[in-house]
């Protein structure tokens, strides 16, 4: 790294103070992603569960349907149309 070493520019020690804060700066991001990292897993984790639940609306809506009578079911919307 130019400009961290000790030398007639840098007083000794002072590379090692930049780049214990450069060290220190990185925990302190590293520690920021992992944050975000568990907070985007939740969300996932969170949405995984409702799209469960919904599907499984959509399966008992669907047993409804299917043990509807025919004649509560709309006659238009299950008989083709005269010119097929």
């Amino acid at each position: 790294m130019v400009g961290a070493q000790d030398g007639p520019l840098n007083p000794p020690g002072k590379g090692r103070t930049v780049m214990r804060e450069r060290i220190v700066e990185l925990e302190l991001k590293f520690t920021e992603q992992q944050r975000l990292l568990q907070e985007l897993s939740d969300v996932v984790y969170a949405q995984g569960q409702s799209l469960e639940r919904l599907e499984h609306e959509l399966a008992i809506m669907n047993q409804k349907l299917a043990a509807m009578e025919p004649g509560l079911v709309d006659s238009s919307a299950v008989e083709r149309p005269p010119h097929f």
